[in-house]
């Protein structure tokens, strides 16, 4: 699996929440984190490919 950097700290709200919430870490906090790292590559590069022109004119090139 594939982690970007920041991948860690994208799911650190929702497990923080949900051990607020229960003051405990249980298996849905790990679930949820799980999903975020799965899904996050995926919503980052639709993102990059929609908005390429602007990433282009803004001279960040680093599509593949």
């Amino acid at each position: 699996m594939f982690f970007p950097q920041g991948a860690i700290a994208s799911c650190a709200p929702g497990a923080d929440g949900l051990v607020r919430r229960e003051s405990a870490f249980h298996l849905e906090a790990g679930l949820l984190c799980l999903l975020i790292l799965r899904l996050l590559p995926l919503h980052v590069w639709s993102v990059m490919v929609s908005h390429r022109d602007d990433y282009i004119n803004a001279g960040i090139n680093f599509f593949p």
